[in-house]
């Protein structure tokens, strides 16, 4: 009888480090989620137009700093003061504010305001 009580004894233990344990693996709380990139903030630039490739669809502008921008286009980039970016070949000098985003390293003009 003392040998059937020590062997209940020893199966009730091992059941409850069993249980401990398989406790003990499972993490209740949450899986820590993936940061959110930062919402985009919209940048301004003032400056000068130098030439406009239509090909690759970029705009590059000298600033009054004298440093070259380049700022990239699409055709929902919002244009006022001219028809379309393109309309700019050859109108090197004209002043430009250019409302853009940086996105993977690439300034997304998003409304460009062209003044002769």
């Amino acid at each position: 009888m003392k040998r059937l009580s020590k062997w209940s004894v020893c199966i009730v233990l091992l059941m409850a480090l069993t249980m401990t344990a398989s406790a003990a693996l499972q993490d209740p709380r949450p899986a820590p989620q993936e940061p959110q990139a930062p919402a985009q903030q919209e940048r301004q630039f003032q400056g000068s137009l130098v030439k406009v490739d239509p090909a690759a669809h970029m705009i590059t502008a000298k600033g009054a700093d004298e440093k070259e921008w380049q700022f990239s286009y699409t055709d929902k980039t919002e244009i006022v003061g001219g028809e379309q970016a393109q309309g700019l070949t050859g109108k090197a000098g004209s002043k430009l504010k250019i409302t853009y985003m940086v996105d993977k390293g690439i300034n997304q003009a998003t409304r460009i305001e062209i003044s002769e």
